[in-house]
């Protein structure tokens, strides 16, 4: 999972093997499960976001702009990133990604309360995640 998921980047490393362990825990349970490579790099490209828009929200209230303008930058880049558009090449109203472009608004708009909204429902942000979003405790 790691090897195929490296171009995936997350904020910190730490956010990257919570992702990572969480997925292998979820999968460890059920004996007899395939799952594409291509699903498996949706879910860590949706717990990026996540990761991303948590570090964003962090840089938002400190005032660290430099941080906020980066985070948001990845963010914004994230409808032309392989692990998503492999899967997901248009981003329809049924796509697993409907909710990106409500992110991408609450970030333009500077709404952590969007930004939350918008996430909050599609399993992106597992716990440990998004904690100054208030979804699941720091990692």
């Amino acid at each position: 999972m790691d090897q195929i998921s490296t171009d995936i980047r997350f904020p910190t490393d730490r956010a990257r093997v919570r992702s990572l362990s969480w997925e292998v825990a979820e999968f460890s349970i059920y004996q007899d499960t395939l799952v594409s490579t291509g699903a498996l790099r949706l879910w860590m490209a949706g717990h990026a976001l996540c990761s991303w828009t948590n570090a964003w929200a962090v840089a938002h209230r400190t005032g660290d702009q430099g941080a906020e303008d980066a985070a948001a930058e990845v963010i914004r880049s994230a409808p032309a990133w392989p692990a998503i558009t492999d899967t997901d090449p248009e981003m329809s109203n049924d796509s697993p990604f409907s909710w990106l472009p409500d992110l991408e608004k609450a970030i333009a708009d500077e709404d952590t309360h969007a930004a939350r909204r918008a996430l909050f429902g599609n399993q992106s942000c597992m716990p440990g995640l998004a904690p100054e979003l208030g979804m699941g405790r720091p990692l």
